[in-house]
C-alpha cells in the first residue's frame, strides 16, 4: 500500500503539453505518482470504472483543513456525474 512518504519521494513535471513526466527514486513512489497524475486527468472516467466494477463502492474523500472548499465541491461534481451517490468525508489536522 503507498504511504504518504511516497507521496513526497515523487516529482511529477508536466510539459508545454500538459503530458506528465514522473520522476522517482523508486518503483513504488512512481507508481503512486502515475497513480496521481492519471486521476488529475481522468478522475471521472476512473470513477465511472469503479462504478462498474462495484456499484455499491463508497468513496472517501480525504483532505486536511486547509483544503479549498472549490475543490472538495468540484470532486463531488465528479463524483455525481460518474453516478456515485456514497459519498463519504475525512479530515486530517
Amino acid at each position: 500500500m503507498a504511504s504518504a512518504s511516497d507521496a513526497t519521494q515523487a516529482t511529477i513535471y508536466r510539459d508545454e503539453f500538459g503530458i506528465p513526466h514522473v520522476f522517482a527514486p523508486t518503483i513504488k513512489a512512481a507508481a503512486y505518482a502515475v497513480g496521481y497524475a492519471q486521476a488529475e486527468d481522468r478522475l471521472e472516467e476512473l470513477l465511472k470504472n469503479l462504478v462498474q466494477l462495484n456499484p455499491e463502492q463508497a468513496v472517501v474523500i480525504r483532505g486536511d483543513e486547509a483544503g479549498a472548499y472549490k475543490n472538495i465541491v468540484g470532486v463531488l461534481n465528479i463524483c455525481t456525474d460518474a453516478g456515485i451517490t456514497n459519498v463519504a468525508f475525512a479530515t486530517a489536522k
